[in-house]
């Protein structure tokens, strides 16, 4: 069961774009457009209103960051039996 949520007019808190949020506007599988982008699993200081393009590039930084922290982690030695 799918759950609608009202669609509204936003303007994106980084750089002041018009833009819809929510499901009611998408038939017919009502999904609003963020929930085909990976979550974004950190608070942002503008808040959650993020535009469709604002959204993907954070999403695209904070993905490039966590494969670069991956890279720097340190190799662990081990031993030979």
């Amino acid at each position: 069961m799918s759950v609608v949520i009202p669609v509204r007019r936003l303007r994106c808190e980084r750089c002041g774009a018009e833009f819809t949020c929510g499901s009611a506007a998408s038939a017919p599988a009502p999904r609003c457009w963020c929930q085909d982008l990976p979550p974004l699993k950190v608070k942002l200081p503008e808040g959650d209103c993020l535009c469709p393009d604002c959204l993907r590039h954070e999403i695209q930084r904070h993905e490039s960051k966590h494969d670069e922290s991956q890279d720097q982690r340190p190799v662990q030695n081990r031993r030979q039996s």
